[in-house]
């Protein structure tokens, strides 16, 4: 009987040890969840600033185009 409590009482240590290694195991996931979600939040807006530089330097190159060739066709 004394023998079969102390088996009982490993194998709930047993059970409780697993427990905490699953909890450590699940805050860790959750945690490089929410660093992931962080970076690619930081990533996106770091999208969205290049976007708008793109579209900035885009535009600037555009105007350059039109006036050179409108000072072609004057020189021309």
């Amino acid at each position: 009987m004394l023998r079969q409590q102390t088996r009982i009482g490993h194998l709930e240590d047993l059970l409780k040890s697993e427990k905490e290694r699953m909890a450590q195991k699940e805050r860790t996931v959750e945690e490089m969840a929410r660093q992931r979600d962080q970076m690619m939040g930081e990533h996106q807006d770091q999208l969205g600033e290049r976007k708008a530089e793109y579209e900035n330097l885009k535009r600037g190159f555009d105007e350059l185009h039109y006036e050179s060739e409108n000072l072609r066709r004057t020189i021309n």
